[in-house]
């Protein structure tokens, strides 16, 4: 039952998330950490996964953020944060599953951007692919 209420809850904070991201191309910090945290603890205390499993989720956050830092941000720290929240309640296997969709679907849409305005200077938000990754594991 805890487990349906975190993943509905997840579902409406990334929803949250993507619309922030869109309208302001980043998160807010304070929000994003406060909800990474709260994911954290209710993963520890009230997911059916063993304790390693969580800790494995968290592997294709940690390398998520060690891209933002070598990369000096162009990839977000605010979506490794995010990519971290989400393996804590997700196994590793899901996480990766939810990458992989996010990350075709934003080289989709970046490619039509770029096609059509032929600037491959232009960020587009990665939370709304995440949502979408998101809804393909659960759907």
């Amino acid at each position: 039952m805890m487990m349906d209420y975190m993943k509905y809850g997840i579902l409406a904070f990334l929803a949250i998330a993507s619309f922030i991201d869109i309208k302001r191309k980043s998160l807010n910090a304070i929000f994003l950490d406060l909800s990474v945290l709260s994911i954290f603890i209710l993963s520890f205390f009230f997911s059916n996964q063993e304790p390693l499993q969580v800790v494995l989720g968290l592997i294709p956050g940690l390398v998520m953020l060690f891209a933002s830092f070598l990369t000096k941000g162009a990839i977000g720290i605010g979506d490794a944060i995010l990519i971290l929240g989400l393996g804590a309640f997700l196994v590793i296997l899901r996480v990766l599953v939810v990458l992989t969709v996010a990350s075709l679907l934003s080289l989709i849409i970046a490619s039509i951007i770029w096609f059509k305005t032929k600037n491959g200077k232009k960020e587009i938000p990665f939370v709304p692919f995440l949502l979408a990754g998101y809804l393909v594991v659960f759907l």
